[in-house]
C-alpha cells in the first residue's frame, strides 16, 4: 500500500484542533483534551562564585524536583551568569486546578531551597 506523499497512517484517523487556548485530539469521535502548565523561575544564587558553582545547585534543583514531581525541567536563560539562573517546568495532564497545584508546590520546593531564592516567577496553563 503506498500513501501520499507527506501523509503518515495516522492522520486520517485522527485530527487535531487548538480551541480557547486547549490542544483537542480528536480521534473517532471523542476529545481529549491536553492542558500543559509551564512554571519558569529565576533565581539567585547569591553564594556562587562561578559557573561551576552554579552548575551544582541548578543541577541538584532540576534532578530534585524531576524526581519529586515528575515534571520536565531545565535551564532555559542566563547560562553565562554565575550568580542568575531561569529555570522552567513544564507537566501535562487533562486538570487545570491539579497542573496549577502541582507547580506550586515545585515553587515551593524552591522557595524552601537555601542554597538559591527565587527572584521572579510566573505559571502559564496554556
Amino acid at each position: 500500500m503506498t500513501r501520499p506523499r507527506g501523509q503518515s497512517g495516522c492522520e486520517s484517523a485522527t485530527e487535531q484542533s487548538i480551541v480557547s487556548g486547549h490542544l483537542h485530539t480528536q480521534t473517532s469521535g471523542m476529545e481529549h483534551p491536553a492542558i500543559v502548565g509551564v512554571l519558569t523561575v529565576e533565581l539567585s544564587i547569591a553564594h556562587s562564585n562561578s559557573l561551576k558553582d552554579k552548575r551544582q545547585v541548578v543541577r541538584s534543583v532540576l534532578q530534585t524536583s524531576r524526581n519529586r514531581f515528575s515534571v520536565a525541567a531545565a535551564e532555559v536563560d542566563l547560562l553565562d551568569s554565575h550568580r542568575h539562573a531561569v529555570l522552567a517546568f513544564a507537566c501535562v495532564g487533562n486538570d487545570a486546578a491539579i497542573i496549577g497545584s502541582l507547580l506550586q508546590r515545585v515553587r515551593g520546593h524552591l522557595d524552601s531551597n537555601p542554597l538559591c531564592e527565587i527572584v521572579d516567577f510566573q505559571i502559564e496553563i496554556i
